[in-house]
């Protein structure tokens, strides 16, 4: 009879920390693919971004160094397109902004990630020893 409540106490502290060893290994790896895909998210944002100004800066160029119509309209045209250009470079520098904190996230999650790791390895090592002391006490 005390053996018996003594096994059935084991058990169910082996399948409670079977549950929080699972859930702790879930919460974990969705966190990670949540920051993974904003930093991608990100990234993508930025690298049109990047483009777009490449792209501006090219036309700005082009209009420069080809049209020789009225110094007034070149005057005009290269004013606006480096309006754009500033535009873009703060965008460019906000998204650069946020790239990094989404990769320190990432990194703090991957931190954690290792963390939970070694607390699996140690609800492990607490499960095995239980199952230990279970058999020792069935023998």
């Amino acid at each position: 009879s005390k053996l018996s409540k003594v096994k059935e106490s084991g058990r169910k502290e082996v399948t409670s920390l079977q549950l929080k060893l699972s859930k702790v290994v879930e919460d974990s790896r969705s966190r990670i693919a949540e920051l993974q895909k904003d930093f991608f998210e990100i990234q993508d944002k930025y690298t049109e971004a990047t483009k777009e100004l490449k792209k501006t800066q090219v036309s700005k160029q082009k209009v420069e160094n080809e049209y020789s119509a009225s110094k007034l309209n070149k005057s005009l045209t290269a004013a606006n397109q480096n309006d754009e250009i500033e535009k873009l470079q703060i965008v460019i520098s906000e998204l650069e902004r946020e790239k990094e904190r989404a990769f320190h996230d990432l990194q703090e999650a991957l931190k954690e990630n290792k963390q939970s790791s070694t607390k699996c390895q140690e609800l492990t090592l607490q499960l095995q020893m239980l199952q230990e002391q279970v058999e020792t006490v069935n023998k």
